[in-house]
């Protein structure tokens, strides 16, 4: 059920920063939902099973000043996506 909502999350996250990036609020929506992130592995933890975290500040941008994300914290997504599509634990909605 989880690999179902995160897919789902994905989806509605691409949507709403098209949306923000539509309006020129793309750099807004993006911090709104990394502050929104941050938030919630601070309440929840991160689990390091599915994300190794290697560095403190994994979740971030590089340090040279550029808007773009950690190279690590990307290639990570990537994996465990793949990894949950191609183990079959997405159920879109079976019971």
């Amino acid at each position: 059920m989880i690999d179902d909502y995160a897919a789902s999350f994905y989806g509605q996250i691409r949507a709403v920063l098209s949306s923000a990036v539509k309006r020129d609020l793309g750099e807004v929506g993006v911090w709104t939902i990394a502050k929104f992130l941050e938030d919630c592995r601070e309440e929840f933890g991160h689990d390091k099973k599915l994300i190794v975290i290697v560095e403190p500040e994994q979740f971030g941008l590089r340090e040279d000043d550029s808007p773009y994300l950690k190279h690590h914290q990307v290639e990570a997504g990537l994996a465990l996506f793949r990894d949950t599509i191609e183990s079959g634990r997405l159920r879109f909605g079976k019971q």
